[in-house]
């Protein structure tokens, strides 16, 4: 009885991937990648679904064997997703479904001849598969740490307050408090974490970006100030998380802008991105390669002032973007 109702819940959330793409379960990027993927045209979620409902039958008329050798046909080609993913990008309800696949075999095939060596080596081969695919989706469920702005803004703006070129892209960015821009603070300096918290209770305080930065980075903040432990801890590893989120884009440099969408041009100027790459232009920043762009002591940023700066909504419309397909 145990292997229908395992078979059951492996069909229930089939079901639930192939009607509704298990929206509620979908909180990594493995998601969207794998939906769109079929197997001769049909979703590998109603093919699940077809599996798990044909073991449960088999189970119910007490055809044990054969739903112990379709549950071990699930088991091999989970096997080949999970390695799929492992080079990817890990998908949550993938790996649930993953779990309750292997948790069937494993309780269809205790109660025959089946030595325990075999059963034992395609459990480790799967978990060996498993674990990095678990560990990647709890990393990116953690995500990283907007001090202002939403997850999904058009323009994510990776930024160091001690770093020059940084404070010069923050004041040209943010000075018309844009609302489509998320800002991700980055501690390269042990004096970012007091103007990090110091921008943080300006922007609590109703600041807007562009006024809490500038205050955070004026001489007069007392960067002896003491942080609690509790506070200098959270801080540290809010920020650990948003190097980690770049290192894994392979983004080596501050400030970062990442984008969604093309962007058409971020002053109203001349000089725009697609000039400056063509051009042959350097983009300036703060890198562990580049020590004396990151020291603060040596170079001091204008605040830039753009008469003919893009309003909003105006700079809502910087990004010309068309939303992926969803599978057909």
């Amino acid at each position: 009885m145990s292997g229908t109702l395992i078979a059951l819940l492996g069909l229930g959330l089939s079901l639930y991937g192939g009607l509704f793409q298990a929206e509620a379960l979908c909180i990594t990027s493995g998601c969207d990648l794998f939906r769109d993927i079929t197997i001769a045209g049909i979703s590998p979620w109603w093919i699940g679904a077809a599996a798990f409902a044909s073991t449960a039958a088999l189970c119910i008329i007490g055809r044990v064997a054969l739903a112990r050798l379709l549950s071990l046909m699930m088991l091999l080609g989970d096997l080949l997703l999970l390695g799929i993913m492992t080079f990817t990008v890990p998908c949550l309800p993938c790996l649930i479904v993953a779990a309750v696949i292997l948790w069937q075999y494993w309780n269809l095939s205790a109660s025959t001849s089946c030595p325990l060596w075999g059963r034992t080596s395609l459990a480790l081969l799967w978990l060996t598969l498993f674990s990095p695919n678990l560990f990647s989706a709890i990393s990116e469920m953690n995500g990283g740490w907007s001090i202002s702005g939403q997850p999904e803004a058009s323009l994510q703006v990776y930024f160091s307050p001690s770093c020059p070129a940084c404070k010069e892209t923050m004041f040209a960015i943010s000075q018309h408090n844009p609302q489509d821009v998320a800002f991700y603070p980055i501690a390269e300096a042990d004096s970012d974490l007091i103007r990090l918290h110091t921008m943080q209770k300006e922007l609590a305080s109703g600041s807007t970006v562009y006024g809490a930065f500038r205050t955070s980075i004026n001489t007069a903040v007392n960067l002896d100030t003491k942080l609690s432990l509790t506070e200098q801890a959270l801080l540290k590893w809010k920020t650990l998380q948003n190097k980690a989120r770049l290192a894994r884009m392979g983004v080596t440099k501050i400030p970062a802008l990442i984008t969604s969408g093309k962007p058409q041009n971020l002053t109203s100027g001349s000089s725009n991105i697609t000039d400056t790459i063509i051009q042959g232009g350097q983009f300036a920043g703060c890198s562990d390669e580049s020590v004396t762009d990151c020291n603060e002591e040596q170079q001091t940023p204008t605040i830039p002032t753009y008469n003919n700066y893009p309003e909003e909504p105006l700079l809502e419309q910087l990004f010309d973007a068309q939303p992926l397909k969803d599978g057909n």
